[in-house]
């Protein structure tokens, strides 16, 4: 929207203030972007963040097991890379944005 961050944050309060629904779907792709950011690669940043702020896209963000809840050192969920493809084992609840996604 062409804000300071700090503007960001009051407007994004003020609307979570109103409707936290709202609030979440405004701020869910930063669940996302956060973690590229951080710790992506330079690949991963150039494939996906361009993708997310440009067309904009629209990340799923799934943390949450029904055992270890938001506590991300204790999910079960577990990836195992065979040959070109993943293979992701594990099962997820309350996946924000799950069901307007792009991926």
């Amino acid at each position: 929207m062409g804000m300071d961050m700090v503007s960001n944050v009051i407007v994004s309060e003020e609307v979570a203030y109103g409707c936290s629904g709202i609030g979440t779907a405004m701020t869910g792709n930063g669940l996302a972007e956060t973690p590229l950011i951080l710790c992506g690669s330079e690949e991963l940043k150039k494939k996906f963040l361009p993708r997310m702020i440009e067309e904009p896209l629209v990340a799923a963000y799934a943390v949450t097991e029904s055992i270890a809840g938001s506590d991300v050192a204790g999910t079960k969920t577990k990836c195992e890379k065979k040959g070109d493809e993943y293979i992701i084992n594990g099962s997820k609840m309350w996946i924000t944005n799950a069901g307007y996604a792009n991926w």
